[in-house]
């Protein structure tokens, strides 16, 4: 069994937003450094932000620096709302930690994270919330966070935007390695909502300000190497013969052990085939699987399958120490997911979570469980999520909104 250490968040206070002030001082001058290494970064709309007193940042989320990013482009601490699993880690959760963030339950209600959020913003502190709840894939938005109309009505702060531009370039979710380049924050004027503001109406406001096109970046060079490196993560079918998982990538070049069709993937995220051919975009070639995964169960008979993947390892982390439950061929259906040759199968419709962490980490979660699949090399966990989370809001037509 593998010990969780969870570090516990500073409780929100005057004092603690002091103390995240003063370490703030003390580290912006050497993370403004380090992210200059990688970015190039422009900010537009710094006078928006309020010099002091609380607000609302809310942001699309597209690279792990964003946080960082965030922060040095408002020169203030931002108290981020961030995955509970991210206090896990020795180094980060220690940052996590003294940056002052939030850690919350993905996908799911989370109400002692909502009243922290709150308690941040009371004591005059700036408040961060990626809407859409988890990095993009394809570069395109995502589904905003059930409920976020209603909290951000709720909260009557300044409700600053900032679109990070560029970020898709400088590193998409699914890149082995960072490319260097530009990256601009642009940072609008503050909105007001009134607590008894339509929230359908918030969210279709936030939805048309957080939008940002991925194949746009700002003006300046771009750098990088092994640029095809983790591809296979997210491209999950062959381009060429459409076979699953037998894509490899080394440095620059993309391969299907099936079809034998090669690429070279570029710095504008252009897949060049080898011999000649079309150039395809691979945001466009990732939403399109995005946008299968949304069919496919329609199309499945119930006890068909959706996905599946030999030797995956599967955990309890529902508590401080993590339960291994066995390993074997993990199995989706359009009713159930569950591990061959194990007592664990789940209905979807007990499911609240299906989410990729990192990149072969999937991560389950019922009312009163959570679960972690561990898929082996070369093989993606996202078509888990991509075609099971169609299904499993398929069988819960009433699920209630929750508030992140």
């Amino acid at each position: 069994m593998t010990s969780l250490v969870r570090r516990p968040p500073l409780d929100p206070s005057p004092a603690s937003l002091a103390t995240v002030e003063r370490i703030h001082r003390w580290l912006a001058p050497p993370l403004s450094w380090v992210l200059r290494y990688w970015q190039d970064l422009e900010v537009v709309g710094r006078e928006h932000v309020p010099a002091s007193g609380p607000a609302l940042l809310l942001a699309n989320h597209v690279t792990f620096f964003d946080p960082f990013t965030l922060m040095v482009a408002v020169g203030r601490p931002v108290h981020f709302m961030a995955g509970e699993g991210l206090f896990d880690d020795p180094v980060l959760g220690h940052l996590a930690r003294w940056s002052g963030a939030v850690p919350r339950k993905k996908r799911v209600a989370d109400p002692l994270s909502i009243r922290r959020l709150v308690k941040w913003t009371r004591v005059g502190g700036v408040t961060g919330i990626f809407p859409e709840g988890e990095r993009t894939w394809d570069g395109q938005g995502l589904t905003l966070v059930p409920g976020i109309g209603r909290l951000v009505a709720s909260l009557k702060a300044p409700v600053v935007v900032a679109r990070l531009v560029g970020g898709y370039h400088q590193h998409p979710r699914w890149a082995a390695k960072n490319r260097r380049g530009p990256v601009r924050v642009e940072l609008d004027p503050p909105l007001h909502f009134d607590r008894r503001a339509d929230p359908e109406e918030v969210e279709a406001t936030l939805r048309a300000a957080l939008a940002v096109d991925p194949t746009v970046r700002p003006a300046g060079r771009l750098r990088g190497r092994r640029l095809a490196e983790g591809l296979p993560d997210a491209l999950y079918r062959c381009p060429a013969c459409d076979a699953a998982d037998r894509l490899r990538a080394r440095g620059d070049q993309l391969r299907c052990t099936s079809c034998a069709a090669a690429w070279r993937l570029d710095l504008e995220h252009q897949l060049h085939p080898d011999g000649g051919g079309p150039v395809l975009s691979v945001p466009t070639l990732l939403s399109a699987l995005r946008a299968q995964g949304a069919d496919a169960f329609r199309q499945a008979p119930a006890d068909g399958l959706l996905w599946a993947c030999d030797d995956v390892r599967l955990d309890d982390i529902t508590d401080a120490t993590s339960v291994p439950l066995g390993q074997g061929r993990l199995e989706l259906t359009p009713s159930t997911l569950r591990l061959a040759g194990t007592d664990f199968a789940v209905s979807l419709s007990d499911l609240r979570v299906i989410n990729v962490f990192l990149t072969r980490r999937l991560q389950l979660r019922t009312a009163e469980r959570s679960f972690e699949a561990t898929l082996p090399d070369g093989h993606a966990a996202l078509p888990f999520q991509w075609l099971g989370e169609p299904a499993r809001r398929a069988v819960q037509p009433s699920e209630a909104a929750a508030a992140l």
